[in-house]
């Protein structure tokens, strides 16, 4: 995107970022560059390169190589971050200084580039901006067509990213541009349609789209006032006011203040002109504003005139002259003089007002103000009719309806280009709208052909391929319950032959069971008849030895010198329970009862041989004397073992100890 055939000028560079000199004024008052230079010394990242390029900003009026210095900072910084959006921030910056440092064509090469590095990195917001920018070049330049162009590419991006505030941004710019013009209806329409936006981001408004509201509201006024609808300006004057007392802008405040009092005057209320200059000059004293402060002054003296205070007019009438005197302007200067030189001619003082109009004159002509050259030609004119002197009077007239009316026609001719210039552009603009619509149009109705004919093709295909399914589903429909018939048919088969294989095998289970069982009983009974048997010889067998004992025990008391008798009695003493009896026993309970012994020692670890050999011997019933005999024991020391094996089985007194330990079988 070029812009090298554009003259760049100071609305370039105070514009370049949407800002007005209101907000520059906002942007000094409240974030001074000593404070923002303190914070940056603590700060990283992407928040110091915004902070770097604020400074820049701050700095693009008063010395522009200080916003080439931080705006270059900042993008040396945003280059390491790789922050895109920094860069763009950075490079609009540096546009400030090269501008203000009087390199256009620095400038111009570095606001391409922050446009197409928005464009590369598809920062949407960032275009928009630039593009009003653009706009507001042209329209400084008096390009209004191109003015238009770029305004409305910025509208309509603001628009597609749905950003209010640039929305709204571009329709005060809008309404700037119509008033300038002359068109008030447009510009009207654009303010209100800023003001309804920004209604709607209550209360999330910065200062800067408070400063735009203020001013849209001030413009409105201003549009009322020229179309003499006071009492509507007056309206749009106080929110104006408003909006500035709420931001503490004193300077705002001022501004609208004065043009409640120019507002009074045109109402004829000049009492009341009086009260709000008054008011705006106390709230500018405190303040090194002599940019409003003097032309108040003039508005005091044009209040005393119309008041017929001529003296106390010409007071105020010379010390805004001697402001403008000392600051060379001219223009102002020379309107004062015109102004004086009405008042000298109301108080008598005839002299004195051909000298001051004299000086009105000099100075209107030299700086080509043809208004001002027709204010003095009437000033002339009524100052040699006063003298009587007709004549010059009526040549005075003559120049000043001359160069009225010519001043009338030049101001029409240029309203007539500008409205149509702006015709033009709007009829332009209708003309592709409409060719844009048109070609949507045909476009849309050639894709409906298509659409219509493929749908079309589609639907036959569609009802083809229903019929043939249908057709084919018929078919299977029947195929489907022939075989379910076949199907139920052999289903009722198999479950008759499954109901008759259940019931054999459920004949054939009960019979394998039964025999099972049989078999069973059998082994436990010949099993149980083998251990008891095997107990009843190894009883027996006790029994024998244990007489034989005793007999031998008689024998050695009657005759002590029996060595083999002896022997014999100690062999049989070490034998009548010997381990092997035992083993054999154990052997054969473990198989008639398995496992036994591991669920007693897993019930009651704590238990001794000779206590589990007695819960054996109690499983298999035996009694106290059975037991006796195969533990070589008493009858009574039998009961005493069975009482502490009660204890520590923890049964109680109703408890069967031979039940509890048959359980430990089942």
């Amino acid at each position: 995107m070029r812009y090298k055939t554009l003259l760049l000028n100071f609305v370039f560079a105070l514009l370049l970022g949407s800002q007005t000199f209101a907000q520059l004024r906002l942007n000094f008052s409240q974030e001074t560059i000593d404070s923002l230079k303190s914070v940056i010394q603590k700060q990283e990242g992407k928040t110091k390169v915004d902070n770097l390029a604020r400074i820049a900003f701050l700095y693009q009026k008063i010395n522009p190589q200080k916003t080439i210095q931080y705006a270059d900072s900042a993008l040396i910084l945003s280059i390491g971050l790789k922050y895109e959006i920094g860069q763009v921030k950075a490079l609009r910056q540096l546009a400030y200084g090269y501008y203000f440092s009087t390199n256009e064509e620095k400038a111009i090469d570095l606001i391409e580039q922050a446009f197409d590095m928005a464009d590369d990195i598809g920062w949407e917001k960032g275009k928009a901006i630039i593009l009003c920018d653009i706009g507001l070049v042209y329209y400084d330049d008096g390009n209004f067509s191109e003015t238009n162009k770029y305004y409305t590419r910025s509208l309509n991006l603001f628009k597609q990213i749905n950003d209010p505030a640039g929305i709204s941004s571009v329709y005060y710019h809008f309404g700037t541009l119509y008033l300038d013009i002359g068109d008030f209806e447009n510009a009207t329409k654009s303010y209100l349609k800023m003001l309804e936006i920004t209604d709607s981001l209550e209360p999330d408004l910065s200062n800067i789209d408070r400063i735009n509201i203020a001013g849209a509201c001030n413009n409105i006024a201003l549009i009322y006032e020229t179309t003499k609808s006071f009492h509507q300006a007056e309206e749009y004057f106080h929110k104006a006011y408003s909006t500035y007392n709420r931001m503490g802008d004193e300077i705002g405040m001022a501004e609208v203040m004065y043009n409640l009092g120019e507002l009074a005057n045109q109402m004829q209320d000049q009492t009341k002109a009086h009260e709000c200059f008054t008011k705006a000059l106390d709230i500018l004293s405190p303040l090194d504003y002599n940019k409003m402060k003097y032309p108040l002054l003039e508005d005091f003296a044009l209040t005393h005139y119309a008041l017929e205070n001529y003296e106390e007019a010409l007071v105020f009438f010379s010390k805004a002259a001697e402001y403008y005197r000392e600051n060379n302007f001219n223009y102002d200067l020379a309107v004062t003089y015109t102004s004086m030189a009405q008042a000298y001619i109301k108080t008598g003082e005839l002299d004195k007002a051909k000298n001051i109009n004299n000086k009105a004159y000099s100075l209107a002509k030299s700086s080509g103000a043809n208004d001002l050259v027709k204010d003095c030609y009437l000033i002339y004119s009524d100052l040699f009719a006063m003298k009587n002197i007709y004549q010059e009077s009526l040549k005075y007239f003559r120049l000043y309806n001359s160069l009225k009316d010519s001043l009338i026609s030049e101001k029409s001719n240029e309203q007539i280009a500008r409205m149509q210039t702006i015709y033009e552009t709007e009829k332009k603009e209708k003309e592709n709208e409409i060719l844009r619509k048109d070609a949507q149009i045909r476009g849309n109705i050639q894709k409906l052909l298509v659409v219509s004919l493929i749908a079309s093709i589609l639907l036959a295909g569609f009802l083809f391929y229903i019929f043939k399914t249908k057709a084919k589903l018929l078919f299977q429909t029947q195929k489907l319950h022939e075989k379910d018939s076949e199907l139920n048919l052999l289903h009722v088969e198999r479950l008759e032959s499954e109901k008759d294989n259940i019931q054999k095998n459920v004949f054939a289970e009960q019979r394998i069971n039964k025999l099972q069982k049989e078999k069973f009983d059998s082994e436990l009974t010949y099993k149980n008849r083998e251990l008891a048997s095997s107990t009843l010889n190894i009883i027996n067998k006790n029994e024998v030895l244990t007489t034989i004992k005793s007999m031998l025990e008689e024998n050695i008391k009657i005759d002590r010198s029996e060595d083999n008798v002896k022997e014999l009695y100690s062999l049989i003493r070490n034998n009548i329970d010997a381990g092997q009896n035992w083993l054999k026993f154990k052997t054969v309970f473990e198989e008639t009862y398995p496992n036994f012994f591991d669920r007693l020692k897993s019930k009651v670890p704590g238990l001794s041989e000779n206590e589990t050999k007695l819960c054996a011997y109690l499983r298999i019933n035996l009694t106290s004397k059975e037991i006796s005999s195969l533990m070589f024991i008493t009858e009574a020391a039998v009961s005493k073992s069975r009482n502490r094996l009660r204890k520590k089985l923890s049964l109680s007194p109703d408890e069967n100890l031979n039940k509890y330990l048959g359980k430990l079988c089942s």
